[in-house]
């Protein structure tokens, strides 16, 4: 957020923060300060001149930026952010899903085929010595009932 350190707040703000997260006046910058450095652009606001930014802690600030004010705040649900979230930034993240997921795939696939390359030779190891224990004259014959 440009300019977040010089940024007032609003007395509605100031109630919003008290009455939805327990903050009190004397504790307001303090806690302004730790949320202004995660906020993260989310969307243009209802009025001329607002702005919404969302914090790493799920809390939406809804800014003047004109005013530089900060003029309310409230908690993140699903529902809300969605409403939020514009439709390009949900396709956005669907093709992040996407991509992670076609990543762990191939990754998955990658450890799998080093743990048979890695295993490859013990087993050959092993078809040696049951091909010799096969056809090993002592137990060629061998009747475990005589």
């Amino acid at each position: 957020m440009s300019y977040g350190n010089e940024y007032t707040w609003t007395d509605h703000f100031k109630q919003r923060a008290k009455e939805r997260f327990s903050i009190e006046a004397d504790g307001l910058k303090k806690w302004l300060n730790r949320q202004i450095h995660t906020l993260t652009f989310l969307d243009n606001g209802d009025c001329e001149n607002r702005k919404r930014y969302i914090s790493d802690e799920s809390i939406i600030f809804v800014c003047d930026i004109q005013k530089r004010q900060f003029v309310t705040c409230y908690a993140v649900n699903s529902g809300t952010l969605k409403n939020h979230i514009s439709e390009q930034q949900l396709l956005h993240y669907q093709q992040f899903l996407d991509e992670k997921e076609q990543l762990i795939r191939r990754y998955h696939m990658q450890d799998v085929k080093l743990t048979l390359a890695e295993l490859i030779p013990e087993i050959e190891v092993f078809l040696h010595y049951a091909n010799k224990l096969a056809n090993s004259k002592r137990y060629v014959n061998y009747s475990p009932l005589s």
